[in-house]
This record gives C-alpha cells, sequence and structure tokens, in this order.
C-alpha cells in the first residue's frame, strides 16, 4: 500500500524492500554459517592490528631520522654560511692585494722605464705609494 500511495517512486519501493521481513530474513546467515565468518574477522583484525602496530613503530621510527636529517642539514648551512663569508673575506684580501701587486707592476714598470731614460727610478715608486 505504501507503494500506491507514493506513487510508485523508486526510492520508496527500495526502501518498503529493504524493510519488509522476507528480504531481512534473505540477508541473515543461518546459525552454522556466522561463526566462521566471525572467527575469521578476528583473525584478520588481528593481523591488521600487528601489521598497523608495525607501521607505527616504522614511522615513528623514519620521523625521528627525518628530525635528525633536518638538524644535520641546519647544522651543514649554519657552517657553509661561516666558510662563505671566511671566503668573501680572503677574496677581498685577495683582489686587494692584487691591486696592490698591478700598483707595484706598473711602479716596477715606470721605474725600468725611468732608469733607461737615466731618471730617478724610485720616482715612480713614490707615485704609486701615494696613488
Amino acid at each position: 500500500t505504501a507503494v500506491v500511495t507514493s506513487g510508485f517512486n523508486v526510492k520508496t519501493i527500495l526502501r518498503e524492500i529493504a524493510l519488509s521481513e522476507t528480504y531481512q530474513r534473505a540477508i541473515e546467515l543461518a546459525d552454522g554459517e556466522a561463526a566462521p565468518a566471525i572467527a575469521a574477522i578476528d583473525t584478520r583484525i588481528t593481523e591488521l592490528t600487528a601489521q598497523q602496530k608495525t607501521l607505527v613503530e616504522s614511522s615513528t621510527q623514519l620521523y625521528s631520522q627525518w628530525e635528525d636529517l633536518g638538524a644535520q642539514i641546519e647544522e651543514i648551512r649554519t657552517k657553509h654560511a661561516e666558510v662563505k663569508k671566511q671566503f668573501d673575506a680572503a677574496d677581498a684580501a685577495l683582489n686587494d692585494a692584487a691591486n696592490k701587486l698591478r700598483g707595484g707592476q706598473t711602479a716596477l714598470a715606470t721605474s725600468q722605464a725611468n732608469l733607461t731614460a737615466k731618471k730617478d727610478p724610485f720616482d715612480a715608486f713614490d707615485a704609486a705609494a701615494k696613488s
């Protein structure tokens, strides 16, 4: 009667079938069939619980290793920054020394030219020292 009053609505028809006692009895397991199914489910739950425990331990260990690697990376970054500062200071000192060397070489070349021209060779060094 509910089917007729619902205007043959498919959802209502399916609901009535699912709620009918005949359908309910058809999907119930017989008494002898339930015990093995429950035992199999219990065994599977035990297996999955053990597997879950192993996975949790493994993931905890991996996370700890991940954190250790993060700390090591941060330490390496700090050391890299220190080495870079030292390198930059050494590079600046090297550039300064190279500039002084070029100035000295220029003064030496000028001094040699003055010597060839019979001028005082120390005039070039005095000029280089003033610049």
